[in-house]
């Protein structure tokens, strides 16, 4: 999310159905909790996605979104790294 109730995807011109789709199911599975991953996301996703690219992107997104809310909980962020 770019900020309150304004989604990335509407914020970006990208050019290509797979880039899209990847955006949209990196959103949906950082937003788990609000979206539930909808259908058509999984879907598209595998219009332009074997299943092991989906395994392998899922977990990209997934430890992201991990490594972030550590970050986040420690409060870690780029300042805070730099000063120490």
């Amino acid at each position: 999310m770019c900020g309150e109730g304004h989604s990335f995807l509407a914020s970006v011109d990208l050019h290509s159905h797979e880039a899209r789709a990847t955006l949209a199911w990196a959103e949906s599975v950082t937003l788990v909790s609000q979206t539930g991953v909808p259908d058509d996301v999984f879907e598209e996703l595998g219009r332009h996605f074997s299943d092991q690219e989906i395994v392998d992107l899922t977990v990209i997104v997934a430890s992201m979104n991990a490594w972030n809310r550590m970050e986040i909980s420690f409060r870690q962020g780029p300042a805070r790294r730099a000063e120490g």
